[in-house]
């Protein structure tokens, strides 16, 4: 059994807004994202763990007087669209053996190599600083 960390919007589900400031409403979740939702429900379907992680949890966030409201539209569209209700966080878990996520860069563990093979992205150029 494996546990995994799914990220919410723009993984799992449709993001619906343009940004997040000032188009945001805590009850709006997108449709499901057709192939993510699938490896989801196969994935439950073997008895592994899903935790959906999102910004939307965050206790410090600007929209944190939203987390009840969005908690409730989750749950309604989790048993929707899955059948359960999946656990939500704001917070990475050390117990997931794997993270999805759209934002993510995946580094070489020990190295901060871009997994790639590569030693450089979009935000970072170590030869303009004499690396």
């Amino acid at each position: 059994m494996a546990k995994r960390g799914v990220d919410l919007d723009g993984c799992l589900a449709e993001q619906n807004w343009k940004d997040y400031h000032s188009d945001y409403d805590p009850t709006k979740i997108g449709e499901p994202i057709p192939l993510m939702a699938e490896r989801v429900r196969y994935w439950l379907s073997i008895g592994d763990e899903v935790d959906i992680f999102t910004a939307r949890m965050n206790p410090t966030d600007e929209f944190k007087d939203s987390v009840p409201a969005f908690t409730e539209a989750f749950t309604i569209w989790s048993m929707k669209h899955f059948g359960i209700v999946l656990k939500l966080t704001c917070t990475k878990d050390s117990h997931w053996a794997e993270i999805y996520d759209d934002k993510a860069v995946r580094v070489i563990k020990n190295t901060g190599m871009i997994s790639d093979g590569t030693d450089v992205d979009r935000f970072f150029q170590p030869q303009a600083i004499g690396l």
